[in-house]
């Protein structure tokens, strides 16, 4: 598979996960804890972003931001998951709510995967 094909797949991924999210806020229960949750290692982009990117690749702005991005998704997601096992539905659907830091992040991080495939595409 391909950068731009990972890309996709993140960004289809990351979009899902706030589906995700908003079960857990309303079962109040997850297979995940929000530790697990909070490690931008422990899903499939995540994994490729920091062990499978080829080196050439890492060495751009696109990568370092996304990598810091994402890092800081997943620590957010896990703070919204954590008030959610807790069982507090209101402060996580607050913490995942229009111009939250959750909301921003995502926006932010879906927003620069896509351009980051668009900048690989334009230099192809």
């Amino acid at each position: 598979m391909n950068i731009c094909d990972e890309l996709d797949r993140a960004i289809e991924s990351h979009l899902a996960w706030k589906n995700k999210l908003k079960d857990v806020i309303e079962s109040g229960s997850s297979r995940f804890t929000p530790e697990f949750l909070s490690s931008d290692q422990n899903c499939a982009f995540g994994w490729w972003l920091i062990n499978k990117i080829p080196a050439k690749d890492q060495c751009g702005p696109y990568y370092k931001k996304v990598r810091k991005m994402h890092a800081q998704f997943h620590i957010v997601a896990g703070k919204v998951m954590a008030e959610a096992l807790l069982g507090s539905k209101q402060e996580a659907k607050h913490m995942m709510a229009d111009g939250s830091e959750y909301a921003m992040l995502s926006t932010k991080l879906i927003n620069e995967l896509r351009f980051w495939k668009a900048h690989l595409k334009s230099a192809a």
